[in-house]
């Protein structure tokens, strides 16, 4: 279908004729002034390019428009939004409000020009939100055989998981509280892959063709998603709703935007180096993804960004870097498991750790990071929040810089680093600042804990021990991990090794 719906203006007249009707409605114009209140006892709001107010029908005569009533309190409240949906298109137009919508009915006059065919019909969403955040929503159709300006009734009703509306904090919302259904507690179960609000849900066994698609960068785009026709881009694979990215080695200049359950697989090495400004890996919105055998650097940009609550990044046998700024940054209450893979190069610091969600390292190298001019980095990471259960261990963080504070970790809260490696890692302060050390290796430091020492622990230039090395056997066996950076059994001596490797 080619019709559009007309852009949404968000403008009022003043001098608009209103009915007996509607005398109650204030008159505001849109572009000067906001109401003293968010809900006046109805309130009147035009969508459209026309001069008047379509609520009033005459003398609009609009060829297709409704009056929307919306019923119901949304609390705390700074933006109305309603979405216009056909089976081709939607377009949205917010307000903002002040103050607290509360209980009774706000008035809204929607004109669709061209209309819709006759035989269709119109979808109407209202969200109310605070702070980007859905207190109350509601929804209805209309059918375009009804005459102009009929009135449509919507009711809110509070936001919250099992209404059937897939939000930012969640992987899926089918909008029923059945366990194993391929959305449980909204969050997407092994195996499926979920679309749309209310989210449907699919196995492989329903429905293989999503299960795994392939990409490669040297296939002719766009590409058919099947191993013999690959996707030219990472984001078409995301996009194609498949449980499984497979993509083949090759150089991928794109920006990678996650906002759903999936998994990410490298095959042969494959690296993806954001556009200037943009991170090559966004994940978000409650999306639990792993990533296997990817390499991601930015220019100007930080390299992967974990954000929202809900939001887990497991990030396996990968590299962060290089990149002008951070390697990755995880904020607002996401998540973060980082094992068997590389931090490095990252000039304003390795990775800054900046949510309640928490996180684990293990089995990591992290060198070469920090030492941005200006002050403002940090070396190879930066604890800013975390949860308690937060940890870094059987890792080698060595040679990165801080001109104001720790090479090393640098610890705002405290987070326990264990059976890891900490060495020649320059700054103002020590290789490592308000953590808490055990079974370490620490270098030039003298910090008290079980099991720390201070030697050399004689690394090759890529983190692998040496024969000779302190750090042989040394580790705590009961917090020692199963495998090491390469994937080699641990121990493979008397002991586990302290460090990323296993000699």
């Amino acid at each position: 279908m080619t019709r559009q719906l007309v852009s949404l203006l968000g403008r009022i007249a003043s001098d608009a004729k209103v009915p007996e009707r509607t005398a109650e409605l204030r008159k505001i114009r849109w572009a000067s002034a906001r109401p003293a209140r968010a809900n006046v006892s109805s309130m009147r709001l035009a969508f459209g390019a026309l001069a008047c107010c379509c609520y009033a029908c005459s003398p609009c005569d609009a060829e297709f428009g409704f009056i929307l009533k919306v019923l119901g309190s949304s609390g705390d409240a700074d933006t109305l939004r309603v979405d216009l949906q056909t089976e081709s298109e939607t377009r949205t137009q917010s307000f903002p409000l002040s103050g607290q919508l509360e209980d009774g009915e706000t008035s809204l006059g929607i004109e669709v020009s061209p209309p819709p065919p006759p035989d269709s019909s119109l979808s109407v969403k209202v969200e109310v939100t605070k702070d980007g955040v859905t207190r109350a929503r509601g929804a209805t159709t209309i059918s375009a055989s009804n005459e102009a300006c009929a009135e449509l009734l919507v009711q809110l009703s509070a936001a919250g998981c099992g209404d059937g509306w897939t939000d930012t904090e969640e992987g899926c919302d089918d909008g029923n509280a059945i366990d194993a259904d391929g959305c449980t507690s909204c969050q997407v179960d092994s195996g499926f892959t979920c679309s749309g609000s209310p989210s449907k849900c699919s196995s492989c066994t329903t429905d293989c063709q999503l299960s795994t698609v392939f990409v490669s960068s040297a296939s002719p785009c766009p590409g058919e998603g099947s191993a013999a026709s690959p996707f030219c881009s990472i984001t078409l694979g995301v996009e194609s709703g498949a449980a499984t990215v497979i993509t083949q080695a090759g150089l991928y200049e794109e920006s990678v935007v996650v906002r759903r359950s999936i998994e990410l697989q490298g095959d042969g090495a494959p690296r993806v180096a954001a556009p200037t400004g943009a991170s090559a890996l966004l994940v978000g919105g409650g999306a639990r993804v792993r990533v296997f055998g990817i390499s991601f650097s930015a220019r100007n940009g930080d390299a992967i960004v974990v954000e929202d609550a809900g939001t887990r990044l497991e990030l396996v046998a990968s590299t962060v870097g290089p990149s002008d700024r951070n390697g990755l940054t995880l904020r607002t209450g996401a998540s973060l498991s980082i094992s068997r893979s590389r931090v490095a190069g990252a000039a304003r610091g390795g990775l800054e750790l900046d949510s309640a969600g928490g996180f684990v390292v293990e089995d990591s190298v992290l060198t070469g990071n920090g030492g941005a001019a200006g002050g403002s980095g940090f070396g190879a990471v930066a604890v800013r929040q975390a949860s308690g259960d937060s940890k870094i261990a059987g890792s080698t963080i060595f040679s990165n810089s801080n001109e104001r504070g720790a090479g090393g970790v640098e610890c705002d809260v405290p987070v326990l680093v264990v059976n890891s490696i900490v060495w020649d890692n320059s700054g103002n302060d020590s290789g490592l600042s308000g953590c808490v050390a055990e079974f370490c290796d620490l270098g030039d430091q003298d910090q008290a804990g079980p099991g720390n020492f201070s030697e050399n622990p004689q690394l090759t230039d890529d983190g692998h021990l040496t024969n000779g090395s302190p750090c042989v056997d040394r580790a705590d066996p009961s917090r020692s991990t199963p495998v090491d950076l390469d994937g080699e059994t641990r121990p493979r001596g008397a002991g586990p090794d302290i460090g990323a490797d296993e000699l």
